[in-house]
Formats: structure tokens, sequence, C-alpha cells
């Protein structure tokens, strides 16, 4: 099975990581992807270039500068700002309209995952805690999609963790988002990113702490 990755940088930024980014924290390297080193490390093909278009009856992604790309199956996952409003199978705000298994509901062999897909049994939020949990789903059915066999629903987490950068490396996390609103609650966080010390939640006293 050959992979191939189309995209307009070869370093491509952490969103997450933008704020510490701005503020200093992170150098470029430590904030952004290095796709060509991806790309080789996982066997895939990288082309630098902008998709225009996909050509579902003949099977081609259509390309800006190089001659269209014959393709099996195709995963769109380009972020939260879609150009895509008026496009056959585009939901509201232009987002990618996909079932429980990370298919577009007017093509099942081209899939979307990340803030570009919006699910409608899941309204989620446009959240990178969403967005990372579904790769391995999105992978896994990629395979089962090619192999013909049964594909797996994905099923989004209920409680998720969100933090406002404050600066000086701390954050502050407002809500238990997804608990029950008897348990919301506000507390400090230390990213201790120069000793890159892992950071866990007290159940009990709900303040982030130093794991051990």
């Amino acid at each position: 099975m050959c992979l191939t990755v189309i995209c307009t940088d070869v370093h491509t930024p952490s969103s997450g990581m933008l704020p510490g980014y701005v503020s200093g924290h992170y150098s470029y390297d430590e904030a952004h992807i290095d796709l060509p080193r991806l790309a080789v490390f996982a066997g895939a093909r990288l082309y630098r270039d902008d998709v225009v278009g996909i050509d579902r009856a003949g099977g081609k992604v259509l390309c800006r500068n190089r001659p269209p790309l014959p393709y099996d199956r195709v995963s769109i996952n380009i972020g939260s700002t879609p150009h895509l409003s008026g496009v056959l199978g585009a939901g509201a705000g232009g987002f990618v309209l996909v079932n429980d298994q990370l298919q577009t509901l007017t093509d099942l062999n081209i899939f979307a995952a990340g803030d570009i897909a919006a699910m409608p049994n899941y309204p989620l939020e446009k959240a990178g805690v969403f967005a990372v949990r579904m790769g391995l789903p999105l992978a896994g059915n990629l395979r089962r999609n090619v192999q013909g066999r049964t594909l797996h629903a994905y099923q989004p987490q209920s409680n998720w963790l969100a933090l406002i950068s404050t600066g000086n490396c701390y954050a502050n996390t407002p809500l238990n988002h997804g608990a029950p609103e008897d348990s919301s609650y506000s507390a400090s966080l230390n990213l201790h990113r120069a000793s890159k010390t892992p950071v866990s939640a007290n159940s009990r006293t709900r303040h982030l702490t130093p794991a051990p």
C-alpha cells in the first residue's frame, strides 16, 4: 500500500504550541512538525503543492502545480480553515460532513478527520483534543476499507481538559469539560517545559500537579 501526503508547507505548526511560540517559550523547530522527516519515517511520498479539487469520477486528486494524482482512498485533514462553502458534501460553515466511521456522506472512499470534519451524531467543538484522538481510528478505518473489512465507529471522548495560557509557562483550566456542572473548577498549571515534567490531575483536590 502506497501512502502519499500532499501539503502546502513542509514545516507545519502545532496550533496548541502557537501561544508559547509567540511568547518565546518554544523555538521554531519545537513548534513545527518536520513533514519530510516524518514522511521518511512513515515510508510515505510527500508532495509540496496545493490541492485544488478531487475528480471523484476519475479517482484523481487535482493539484495546482503537478499532474493529477490517482487515488484509491483519500483522507482530508486540513484543519479548521475550510473554503468549501457550496461544495458537494460540505455542511454548515464549509466543514465536511462525515459518518461515525469518518467517511464523507457523499463518497465512502473519501475520509475526513480533525477540525475539518463535522459529525452529525457528535456536534464537537473545533479543538485539538478531539482532532488528535481521531488519528488512530482514521488510520485503522483506512486500512480496513482498502482490505474490504468492516469499519469501526469512532466515539469521541466525553471528558476533556481545556487549558488557557497565561504566559510565563503557566496555564489555567477553567472547566472540567464533560463533567457535571457542579464540578467546575479553576486550577493553575506549571507547564514545566524545560524539564519536560509530565502533569496529572488529582481527582480529589481538582488541582493539577506534576506527576511522579
